[in-house]
């Protein structure tokens, strides 16, 4: 979201290439590259919501490498973690689940 707003309202980096232009190279590849890694966490929290049996894996592994994230990101991926492994979310997410 904050890429997309960057680039359509902010005119993206061509705001600061009347500074230096270097740094505005270095933050467009910066906001290309974060808004292209939040891709994965999109689609697992679509499918966690929507109670897909993929998205848990999923889920687990993006927030196994949020852990590296120090300190909010570590926080939230062992809470994600946590909810992911928990025998409530096993239950939710067998095929027994009535939905």
């Amino acid at each position: 979201m904050v890429g997309l707003l960057f680039f359509t309202i902010l005119d993206g980096p061509s705001v600061l290439n009347d500074y230096i232009a270097i740094r505005g190279i270095v933050i467009f590849i910066w906001v290309l590259l974060m808004t292209l890694l939040s891709v994965p966490y999109i689609i697992a929290g679509a499918g966690l919501f929507r109670l897909r049996p993929w998205a848990r894996p999923l889920g687990m592994i993006l927030s196994t490498f949020g852990l590296l994230n120090v300190p909010l990101g570590t926080a939230l991926a062992l809470y994600g973690l946590w909810v992911l492994m928990s025998p409530e979310a096993d239950a939710i997410f067998s095929p027994r689940f009535d939905r």
